[in-house]
């Protein structure tokens, strides 16, 4: 098959970080993948969110998109939570016991 005749049609776009977790699943599925716009990344920080992109050639975006998709499931659970902790223990006369200095200053 000829590539030189095909269009290269973005999948994915995202952090550089991200996209190079994304093309690894892609190359492992046996996808051709090219990641464009990298150097504005690296070059801008986060100034422009999603200018990294992930390109495939148009005969493979079906199975691109069907490999990404769990993907994009999975990370989207992967977001932090807000945390959750214990309530806090009942302190003894307002503050509680200090430890931290000596409450007799003549010892």
């Amino acid at each position: 098959m000829n590539r030189d005749s095909e269009e290269l049609v973005p999948v994915a776009a995202g952090t550089a970080i991200e996209m190079e977790l994304l093309k690894q699943d892609l190359l492992e599925a046996g996808i051709e993948v090219r990641v464009m716009g990298e150097d504005l990344d690296i070059g801008l920080g986060t100034l422009l969110p999603g200018s990294v992109k992930l390109v495939v050639f148009e005969n493979d975006v079906a199975r691109a998109r069907a490999v990404l998709e769990p993907g994009k499931q999975s990370r989207e659970q992967e977001k932090f939570p807000h945390p959750v902790s214990d309530p806090k223990p009942k302190g003894q006369g307002g503050q509680g016991p200090h430890t931290h200095y000596n409450a007799d200053p003549r010892s």
